[in-house]
């Protein structure tokens, strides 16, 4: 598994302020078994336990990427077009 220094910077930005880039990919890593199972699956995208949606892509070698990081707060505008209710998110993230 590969984390992108692009998705550390965006852990560190949305998620955890007070860490490093290296905290961050740590606890980014912490995840690696629902990611592989997750792209395993073909899914694009994991919502963790701490509060934010990686997004995955290919990696070199035909490896699974982390490429970016959206915050729960940002969820509802990583859709375009779509405004979600603060209800309707469990919903959405669901994919109801």
């Amino acid at each position: 598994m590969i984390i992108t220094a692009h998705a550390a910077q965006r852990y560190v930005e949305r998620i955890a302020p007070h860490f490093t880039i290296e905290q961050a990919r740590t606890e980014i890593g912490l995840s690696e078994r629902a990611i592989a199972t997750a792209a395993g699956f073909g899914c694009t995208a994991v919502i963790t336990g701490f509060g934010a949606k990686l997004i995955l892509g290919p990696g070199e070698g035909g490896d699974i990427a982390v490429v970016t990081v959206v915050g729960a707060r940002d969820r509802a505008q990583a859709v375009p077009g779509k405004i979600i209710k603060r209800w309707d998110r469990a919903r959405w993230a669901r994919g109801l």
